[in-house]
């Protein structure tokens, strides 16, 4: 199959996506902050896996850095879409198969109907607990050890993050953020004791890189 190529909407001359799922950047001229100029060569991003399994990168313009889906952009700029359908779906259900030929646009039911049929949903329609009007919240408090089994808490969600804290001298690392906020509380640090409070505030310092209760974190890479 021929290689197309299209400007990505709002970074035409710096970015572009084909039809066969790359990204790549320009060749062209930018002014850096010291005020000289310097030529960025054209270069294919590599992107990387998010923790859904898509394929993502970063697109830069004036100084201020996006992350993308790739599958996004390639339905943008090549799939037609006259019903303004929300979300692209993956024909093959290959999250790193972002082919123009690969794709469509579906609205979420579809998307989750698609899934399901490929077998990616196993609780789907009549399997579905929460079929025929039996509500999940129900359904868990007759069944326990099913709310824990389908649950990912802590560490074992997807999106938990990492962190060291820096307390009077000592280093305490922690799977994520949640935990670390309960070890403040427990220590007498905070005087809420709310965790979610306390958690948004620690994401909040290492965004901001400044201390909270007297603490620093960073940041940490998760294990493998």
């Amino acid at each position: 199959m021929e290689e197309k190529w299209c400007p990505i909407c709002g970074y035409e001359g710096i970015y572009e996506v084909s039809n066969l799922g790359r990204v790549r950047s320009l060749a062209r001229t930018v002014i850096r902050s010291d005020g000289q100029k310097t030529t960025v060569r054209e270069k294919i991003l590599s992107g990387n896996k998010n923790t859904d399994g898509y394929l993502q990168c970063k697109l830069c313009k004036d100084g201020k850095y996006i992350t993308v889906r790739v599958h996004r952009l390639v339905a943008t700029a090549f799939v037609p879409n006259p019903y303004n359908l929300p979300e692209v779906n993956h024909i093959d259900t290959d999250r790193t198969n972002n082919c123009a030929s690969n794709l469509e646009w579906a609205s979420h039911i579809d998307n989750v109907r698609h899934s399901a049929l490929k077998g990616h949903y196993k609780h789907f329609g009549s399997e579905n607990q929460n079929y025929g009007g039996k509500t999940l919240k129900l359904f868990y408090k007759e069944h326990p050890e099913e709310a824990i089994k389908l649950g990912r808490p802590g560490a074992q969600n997807g999106r938990a993050r990492p962190v060291r804290l820096l307390m009077d001298g000592n280093v305490y690392d922690f799977d994520y953020i949640g935990a670390c906020a309960k070890f403040l509380i427990a220590s007498g640090k905070s005087r809420t004791t709310k965790v979610q409070a306390v958690a948004d505030y620690i994401a909040r310092s290492m965004k901001n890189k400044k201390p909270y209760l007297g603490c620093n974190f960073l940041p940490l890479e998760k294990s493998k």
